[in-house]
């Protein structure tokens, strides 16, 4: 019997052997076909229609970018695989990982491609690439941010007094993530004795030095992009309050409005505008103020500034006025300023007391300075 190939050669490497039995190594990768394999006797011939294909292991997977940053609600360009060998046929999968939301792998040509709907920090997935003949393959790093905007701070405006450490500032982004780095404008230093977390963007420290109302360019950047807020902080000088009996001096808050230097001293009166809260001077002072240092409790249904105001217009000097809430730190007092020229001051709820009871006993005298 005699066994031959048709027109179509086997594959290089392979043979048709005596016996009609396919054999050898074959030495070059080919898509499947077919090959008609003829047997011819004397009496006659039969054929069949054999098919063959010939795998490369795949070796060598990567990707054209390795680490990928993708931009979130942007059509990713799309992220093409490479193998050293083995193309003839290759399926793709993942083994390991998921990609990030939105992002999907053609299974035949391995492409990662869409459009990412979620911000995702850097995370790995493992892509096989696999024939007949074996499989490779390659961990990828991806992430998803968002361009940062909407820059934003817990105190702005911010009023520091200074000597005194003030609460973190802390900086929150609308959109973002990833990767921050904060920076300040030159052209807008923070004051002196307050830095910028450059992580975090969180404004810390202790003031050094009185600043008036000044706008702070913050930068914030992430790989994908950057954006800018401001932060508006005024530092006044801290302010010393002595009152007698017992030349007590208690922690003062201090006010954007009023005016900036000043020593005055004066008797001590309890403000008292008959209505509702009488002491919290929302309404027109009704029992004489001239000449006197006004002592009101911290107001709810109005700003500092108005019972600056009405003490003003009723003559007195200066005004302290007694936080409403228990604590250590007498709050800062920040109101659009304008027309008050007269001191203002804040004291804890508990030096406040202290100074209603002294007035209880007799005259209060006090004396502001700065």
């Amino acid at each position: 019997m005699n066994w031959s190939v048709g027109t179509t050669p086997l594959p290089d490497g392979l043979v048709l052997a005596s016996t009609g039995t396919i054999v050898g190594t074959p030495t070059l990768a080919l898509p499947a076909h077919d090959y008609r394999v003829t047997a011819q006797t004397s009496g006659g011939s039969t054929f069949a229609d054999v098919t063959i294909a010939v795998y490369d292991v795949p070796t060598g997977l990567s990707y054209t970018t390795n680490p990928a940053l993708y931009r979130f609600g942007t059509t990713a360009t799309p992220n093409a695989p490479r193998l050293d060998a083995g193309w003839l046929p290759v399926t793709f999968a993942l083994d390991g990982g998921a990609l990030p939301s939105g992002l999907t792998l053609n299974t035949t040509t391995g492409v990662i491609s869409g459009v990412p709907n979620a911000v995702t920090d850097a995370g790995n997935v493992r892509v096989v690439a696999a024939n007949d003949a074996g499989a490779t393959s390659v961990v990828v790093s991806l992430a998803v941010y968002a361009l940062p905007n909407g820059l934003t701070y817990s105190a702005d405006p911010a009023l520091y007094k200074t000597g005194a450490p003030i609460v973190p500032n802390v900086a929150t982004l609308a959109f973002g993530g990833g990767p921050l780095t904060y920076t300040v404008d030159g052209t807008t230093p923070l004051s002196a004795g307050l830095t910028l977390n450059a992580s975090s963007g969180v404004i810390s420290g202790t003031p050094t030095a009185t600043q008036l109302s000044t706008y702070h360019l913050i930068h914030v950047a992430n790989p994908i992009g950057a954006t800018t807020g401001t932060v508006n902080i005024i530092v006044g000088g801290a302010v010393t309050l002595t009152w007698q009996p017992g030349s007590i001096s208690p922690e003062t808050g201090i006010a954007n409005f009023g005016t900036g230097s000043f020593n005055v001293t004066g008797a001590v009166k309890l403000a008292d505008d008959g209505t509702n809260v009488v002491t919290d001077l929302c309404e027109s002072n009704t029992n004489g103020l001239s000449g006197t240092v006004a002592l009101a409790d911290r107001a709810t249904g109005c700003p500092f500034r108005s019972q600056a105001l009405h003490a003003q217009a009723d003559g007195a000097i200066a005004l302290i006025i007694i936080d409403n809430v228990a604590g250590s730190v007498p709050p800062n007092m920040y109101d659009a300023s304008g027309n008050v020229t007269i001191p203002v001051v804040s004291v804890t709820q508990a030096a406040g007391q202290a100074i209603k009871t002294a007035l209880g006993g007799g005259a209060v005298s006090a004396t502001l300075s700065r």
